[in-house]
């Protein structure tokens, strides 16, 4: 597991992703973003202040069952933040 986890890309997905607090963490390890979205115009308003490139992969919807999502990315992490700042990571094996 461990050659798997060494040898894939880091590249990550941010589900409900708010103003890319997440992203911004990440991205200081060396990590790439290929999709986030949020159903939040808001925070979607928030994210792209921060993030000028937001426009090639920030989805203003919710996807996490459909296919639009995963036609956008394959990715090596999938961080998932809950409401109570409880944050998951689960990562991808090929």
């Amino acid at each position: 597991m461990g050659e798997v986890l060494a040898s894939m890309k880091k590249t990550f997905a941010e589900f409900f992703a708010g103003i890319g607090l997440m992203r911004m963490g990440l991205e200081l390890g060396g990590w790439q973003i290929l999709f986030a979205n949020d159903i939040d115009e808001q925070k979607k308003a928030m994210y792209s202040a921060n993030f000028p490139n937001a426009e090639r992969h920030f989805l203003l919807e919710m996807c996490i069952r459909d296919s639009t999502c995963s036609s956008h990315a394959r990715v090596g992490l999938l961080p998932v933040a809950f409401q109570r700042m409880e944050v998951k990571f689960f990562t991808v094996a090929a």
